[in-house]
Order: C-alpha cells, then sequence, then structure tokens
C-alpha cells in the first residue's frame, strides 16, 4: 500500500503534501518531487509502515516546519531535542511531537535542519531511517541473541 493509499489514515495529522510519491527513499529526482523554500526550519519526518502487523517499509514526510502537521508541534519537545540551536535527528513517540494526539504512541524520527531545502533525499535517508534501520538492526540481533540462548 503506497502513502497516497494511506492518506485517509493519517490525513488529520498531517496537511496533503504538494505530491505523493515513493520517490522520496530514492535518489533525488527533481522532476517527480516538488520542492518549496522554508523560511524557517525544514523537517523529514520518518515513520515506520505496517500492513497486517508486518514492517512494510517507511513514510517520508518532507516539508516546512510549520507547514506538515495541522495543529502544529509540541514547541517543548523541539526545544528539548535542541533543533533551534542546530540540525539534529531524534526518536520520539508522535504524542510528545503533535499537539492534540496524546492517544499517540507509537515512535517517529524527526530530522530538523536550517538552511533552504537542506531537508534533501539524502539526509533522509541517511539522518532518519538509517539511524532507525540501524538500531533496530542492532535489537534484532540482541534478540536473536538471548532467544538462541535461552533455547539451547
Amino acid at each position: 500500500m503506497d502513502f497516497k493509499q494511506k492518506w485517509n489514515f493519517i490525513s488529520d495529522i498531517y496537511y496533503p503534501p504538494m505530491n505523493f510519491t515513493d520517490a522520496c527513499g530514492e535518489p533525488m529526482r527533481e522532476s517527480s518531487i516538488a520542492t518549496v523554500p522554508c523560511s524557517s526550519a525544514c523537517a523529514i519526518i520518518c515513520e515506520a509502515s505496517y500492513i497486517g502487523g508486518q514492517f512494510a517499509g517507511y513514510n517520508y514526510i518532507r516539508g516546512c516546519i510549520g507547514k506538515i502537521a495541522r495543529y502544529g508541534f509540541n514547541n517543548l519537545t523541539i526545544y528539548k531535542m535542541g533543533a533551534e540551536r542546530r540540525a539534529i535527528c531524534h526518536r520520539v513517540a508522535r504524542s510528545q511531537l503533535f499537539r492534540g494526539h496524546a492517544y499517540m504512541e507509537d515512535q517517529v524520527t524527526i530530522c530538523i535542519c536550517y538552511g533552504d531545502r537542506c531537508n534533501s533525499n539524502r539526509a533522509a535517508r541517511s539522518g532518519c531511517c538509517s539511524r532507525v534501520c540501524t538500531q533496530f538492526k542492532n535489537l534484532m540481533v540482541l534478540y536473536l541473541i538471548v532467544f538462541f540462548r535461552l533455547n539451547q
């Protein structure tokens, strides 16, 4: 299921993107990914996608920090991340990141940077999900080691 098909489930959280494309995880193709200049910080939100309980890749949402979330971000969370001072990626509970969604406890990764179009595809792949994937792989290796030791 691509991101556009999932839109009905998350449209109460995010403003609609300029275009729906699976190219956000691929090398930047200017013709298929619209860009917008940001006068404030740029952001990338990287969230795991699950279908039937099975991991199905990542959804990427990129844009100006003030034009992504319908109800805005929790400014205290952004401040605690240190994002007002430097470019940073951080994994947080969705309920801590977004205003008005206290019931959502799943984790998302948000990367914030300063500079026009600094949230390029390269930043999405290297900053957000690559770190999350590495942490997930490390956790799985640890789990497998413990599992096999307990079953010996």
